[in-house]
């Protein structure tokens, strides 16, 4: 299953409903029905909205299997971010194979001068 990103509120909804630990007060109303509304998109969970806030909510199948695949709810890498570490590695292997070549001719020098000083 793919990541998705989640908002801090979205994922403490999430995690709250799967240890039916959720309660609606602890939340603003506003909060929580921004969250709720994403969640219920991504098919996460199931609410039933009322006048901008919502009454319930429940964790659905595809919420428990999501958490089941992603227990700690990391999201998913910014394509950026990853391009960026791709670009830091082979900027490492180039910085890597350079003292190496130099360890080589090193070599090949010191082999040179044995075989011509003997």
């Amino acid at each position: 299953m793919k990541s998705i990103y989640l908002s801090k509120t979205e994922k403490k909804i999430l995690k709250e409903l799967r240890l039916n630990t959720f309660k609606i007060e602890n939340y603003k109303r506003e909060d929580l029905f921004v969250a709720a509304k994403r969640l219920a998109k991504e098919e996460l969970i199931s609410a039933a909205f009322i006048d901008g806030g919502i009454e319930s909510a429940q964790i659905k199948e595809k919420g428990i299997f999501y958490l089941n695949e992603n227990p700690t709810l990391e999201n998913p890498a910014d394509e950026n971010k990853l391009i960026n570490m791709q670009i830091n590695e082979l900027q490492h292997k180039k910085r890597i194979r350079i003292p190496k070549n130099i360890v080589l001719y090193g070599k090949l020098f010191k082999i040179i001068v044995a075989v011509v000083y003997f």
